[in-house]
């Protein structure tokens, strides 16, 4: 990615007696920040189906997949979201652990799996203040 992005975006440091490890630089963060306003966004838009309508467009039903969260597994950077399907399919999609955090994924979620050509997403309906 740093290439594509011509910048450098993470710092890493060789093992020894301190263990070494690898952090963001400050273009790094400003990236993630970015990237995680952008994700905002889409799952917002992609939760108005009113409007996608009002503007001509609907969603494909075959890519949203009402599904429930029977496990989440946090890893170093990502983790697994393992989905059963109303049909009682599995589903296990690999997303970021802020994803996990900024969604708050736990076993038991109502979500719906948004397949996107190689990746499977995740969504979670806003619980409606009354």
């Amino acid at each position: 990615m740093q290439d594509n992005v011509g910048r450098r975006l993470v710092e890493s440091k060789t093992g020894g007696k301190t263990g070494g490890g690898a952090s963001l630089t400050d273009e790094g963060r400003l990236l993630l920040r970015e990237f995680r306003k952008t994700r905002k966004l889409l799952f917002n838009v992609l939760e108005d189906k009113e409007a996608w309508e009002d503007v001509g467009y609907k969603l494909s039903a075959r890519n949203r997949l009402r599904a429930k969260v029977v496990e989440v597994k946090i890893g170093a950077v990502t983790s697994q979201v393992r989905m059963r399907l109303v049909s009682t399919n599995l589903m296990t999609s690999v997303i970021t652990n802020d994803a996990v955090e900024d969604l708050a994924l736990k076993e038991g979620d109502e979500v719906e799996a948004i397949v996107k050509s190689t990746d499977v997403l995740v969504a979670k309906r806003r619980q409606r203040q009354r």
